[in-house]
C-alpha cells in the first residue's frame, strides 16, 4: 500500500503534461476562438475512458477559478526621483494625445508640490513595455487595457474615473461605434449586425476596448461566430487608420471607439453622409454616435513603486479639477470621480476570452483520439486517481474559500479608500477648510431646513485685506502659512457644529451659520476680525515678520423663502462684500435687503 501514493502522483503529473500539450497544439492549429468551455474540454477526453474519471477534474477547474480569481496586491513603494511620469494611451496619433493631455500634466505639476510630472504618450505595445520596466509611475489607459496589464503587473485598483465632456454634457462612460460605408449597402436600412456576416471588418487592436472588445461582444451576443462568421484586419493605432480602411474599400466595415468620428467630423476628416452606422443605439443620456453597450470611463492609476503621500496629493489634485477650469475646458473633460465599477468590463473580457482570461480552443473527440491515444492505454491506471481527486477538491475548496476571503476584504479596503478620498475632493488642499464643492453640496440642504424650520440662516464673504502685498514681499511660503492662520481663526470662531467655513479660493473665505439673525452675523464677525488681528508669523527663528490681518466682510441673514437659493444668498453677500470695499476695507458690511 505504501507504493499507491507515487503511482497517483506519476499518474496525476503524467495526464496533467498531457491535457497540457493538447491544448497547446489546438491553440497552435485553430484561431484561439472560445466556442467551449474550460471544464468541457477535459470532459470530452475522459468520457472515452471511464464514468467515473470526470470526478478527477472539476477540481482542476475549481482550482484554477481560485487563481483566476486572486487579487495579488504590492504593497512596496520604491525610491524615486521627483519627476513622475504620467502614462497616457494614445489612441489617436501620439501629438493629438499629447495635445490634448498636457494641460493636465501642467495642472499637476502647478497643484502637487514639491513633485514634477511629465507625459508620456504610448501605443499599446509601448505603455505595455512602460508599465513592466516601471519607466512610466501613473498610467491612463482605457478600462479593459487596465485590467490586462493589472494582472500582469500587480497593479491596485484605479485612483480615479474620468469624466468626459461633450458640448457642456458630462459623459462617464464609453463605447463602440460599428460603421460601413454609406455606398456599400450591406443589408437593410438601418442596418443590423446580422448584415456584417461575410464581411470583412477593421479595428485596431485585440486589446482597444472601444476599438475593437466592445463592437465583438456585441457581435457574440447576437450569435456571430468571430471565427467564423466575420474576417478581421488589425490597422495598429491610432484609431484613424480604420477610417482609412474603411474607405478605401480595404474592409466592409469598422469598430471605433465612441467620440473619434465626431471629433474626425470637426476636424474635417470626415462628412457624415460617408458613412452608416450599424446596430445604432440612442440612449436618453449619451450624446455621441452608439452601437454597443456602455462601459465606464478611463481609469487614473499609481503603480505600485509609487510612495503612498504622491498618490494621495495626485488623487487630491485630479477630484479637485473643477468642471469648468480652464484646464478642464482645455482637455475637453468635466473633471474626474471616485473610481468606478469595472466588473462589467471583466465579465466582457471573461466572456470572450481575452487576456488575462484565455481559454484554449476547441477539442474535438476525432483529433485527440489521433493525436494523444496512447492516453487511453493508462485508463486501467486512472481509477487509482479517484480518492485523489477527491482529496485535491477538499484543498481546493479550502484554497477557494480562503481567496474569497481575501477578494471580500480587499473590497472593504477599497470601500474605506474611496470614502477617504471622497472627504478628501470636499477639502482646500492647503487650509483644510471645505472647498466650493462641498459649500454647493450642503448649502442648499442647509436653505430648505431654515426654510422649514423658520430659522434665519447667516452668509458672510471674507476678503484678506491687502493680502497680494504679503505674498509679494514675504513669498508665496509665508503667504501660506498666513492663510493656513486665518483658517484656524475661522474654525475658532465658529463653535457650533451646525456652523461650517469654506475657502473659495485665492485669500476668499466665506462662512455658513445656521439659526443666526443679523446681530448674531455681527457677533460673530467681529470675533473673527479680533482673533485675525492676533495673528503673528516669524520667520522660523522666532523673528516677527508682520503680525494682524485685516479684511473686508460681506454678510446677509434672512429667513429663506421658496423663492431663497443658494445663488442669490451669494449674490446678496458679495454686493455687501463690494460695499465694504468701496468704503475703504477693514470692515463689515451687511447686506440691507437681508
Amino acid at each position: 500500500m505504501s507504493m499507491i501514493p507515487t503511482i497517483r502522483m506519476s499518474i496525476s503529473a503524467l495526464i496533467s503534461q498531457t491535457l497540457q500539450r493538447c491544448s497547446a497544439r489546438y491553440e497552435a492549429e485553430t484561431d484561439g476562438s472560445p466556442s467551449v468551455q474550460p471544464w468541457l474540454r477535459p470532459g470530452l477526453l475522459l468520457g472515452l475512458i471511464l464514468a467515473f474519471i470526470p470526478a478527477l477534474f472539476p477540481s482542476v477547474g475549481v482550482f484554477a477559478g481560485s487563481l483566476a480569481f486572486s487579487l495579488p496586491v504590492s504593497v512596496a513603494a520604491a525610491e524615486h526621483d521627483t519627476v513622475y511620469d504620467v502614462g497616457v494611451l494614445a489612441f489617436r496619433n501620439r501629438e493629438h494625445t499629447i495635445q490634448q493631455w498636457s494641460p493636465l500634466v501642467e495642472y499637476l505639476n502647478d497643484t502637487v508640490a514639491d513633485r514634477a510630472f511629465r507625459l508620456q504618450a504610448l501605443y499599446y505595445d509601448d505603455l505595455d513595455e512602460a508599465v513592466l520596466n516601471r519607466t512610466v509611475d501613473f498610467v491612463f489607459t482605457n478600462p479593459a487595457h487596465f485590467i490586462a496589464i493589472g494582472r500582469a503587473n500587480d497593479l491596485s485598483g484605479a485612483m480615479a474615473t474620468v469624466i468626459m465632456d461633450d458640448d457642456g454634457h458630462p459623459v462617464s462612460y464609453f463605447g463602440s461605434v460599428i460603421f460601413a460605408r454609406a455606398s456599400d449597402g450591406l443589408g437593410a436600412t438601418p442596418l443590423t449586425i446580422a448584415d456584417l456576416q461575410g464581411s470583412t471588418i477593421a479595428a485596431v487592436n485585440r486589446d482597444s476596448l472601444g476599438g475593437y472588445q466592445a463592437a465583438a461582444y456585441e457581435l457574440v451576443l447576437a450569435g456571430l461566430r468571430l471565427d467564423r462568421d466575420v474576417e478581421f484586419t488589425f490597422t495598429g493605432m491610432p484609431h484613424d487608420q480604420v477610417l482609412t480602411a474603411v474607405l478605401s474599400g480595404e474592409a466592409d466595415a469598422g469598430f471605433i471607439r465612441t467620440g473619434v468620428l465626431e471629433s474626425l467630423m470637426s476636424e474635417g476628416l470626415l462628412q457624415p453622409e460617408q458613412i452608416q452606422v450599424v446596430n445604432r443605439q440612442s440612449p436618453s443620456h449619451f450624446p455621441q454616435l452608439l452601437s454597443t453597450e456602455l462601459f465606464p470611463e478611463w481609469p487614473f492609476v499609481a503603480l505600485p513603486h509609487v510612495d503612498s503621500e504622491t498618490a494621495k496629493r495626485v488623487a487630491a489634485a485630479l477630484f479637485s479639477l473643477e468642471p469648468y477650469s480652464p484646464t478642464a475646458q482645455a482637455i475637453g473633460i468635466q473633471g474626474f470621480t471616485v473610481p468606478a465599477n469595472y466588473l462589467v468590463v471583466e465579465e466582457m473580457m471573461r466572456s470572450l476570452g481575452l487576456p488575462p482570461f484565455s481559454t484554449t480552443a476547441e477539442l474535438t473527440l476525432a483529433a485527440i483520439w489521433q493525436a494523444y491515444r496512447w492516453v487511453l492505454v493508462t485508463a486501467g491506471l486512472l481509477a487509482m486517481l479517484l480518492l485523489a481527486a477527491t482529496i485535491i477538491q477538499h484543498r481546493d475548496r479550502r484554497i477557494f474559500k480562503k481567496k474569497n476571503e481575501e477578494l471580500h476584504r480587499l473590497h472593504a479596503e477599497l470601500e474605506q479608500a474611496n470614502a477617504a478620498l471622497r472627504e478628501l475632493s470636499m477639502r482646500d488642499p492647503l487650509t483644510k477648510l471645505y472647498n466650493r464643492r462641498y459649500f454647493d453640496t450642503v448649502f442648499p440642504d442647509r436653505i430648505q431646513t431654515a426654510r422649514r424650520l423658520q430659522n434665519s440662516l447667516a452668509l458672510a464673504v471674507i476678503d484678506l485685506d491687502d493680502f497680494k502685498a504679503i505674498n509679494d514681499s514675504l513669498g508665496h511660503a509665508v503667504g501660506d502659512r498666513a492663510l493656513c492662520q486665518v483658517a484656524a481663526a475661522l474654525e475658532q470662531t465658529l463653535q457650533r457644529a451646525t456652523d461650517f467655513a469654506v475657502r473659495l479660493g485665492g485669500d476668499e473665505f466665506l462662512m455658513v451659520m445656521s439659526d443666526t439673525n443679523e446681530d448674531g452675523l455681527r457677533v460673530v464677525c467681529r470675533r473673527l476680525r479680533r482673533a485675525m488681528a492676533e495673528i503673528l508669523l516669524d520667520d522660523g527663528t522666532g523673528k516677527p515678520m508682520f503680525s494682524g490681518i485685516t479684511a473686508s466682510i460681506g454678510g446677509m441673514a434672512v429667513v429663506p423663502t421658496a423663492d431663497t437659493t443658494a445663488q442669490s444668498m451669494l449674490h446678496m453677500a458679495d454686493q455687501a462684500l463690494y460695499d465694504a470695499k468701496r468704503r475703504g476695507r477693514r470692515q463689515l458690511v451687511v447686506h440691507e435687503g437681508a
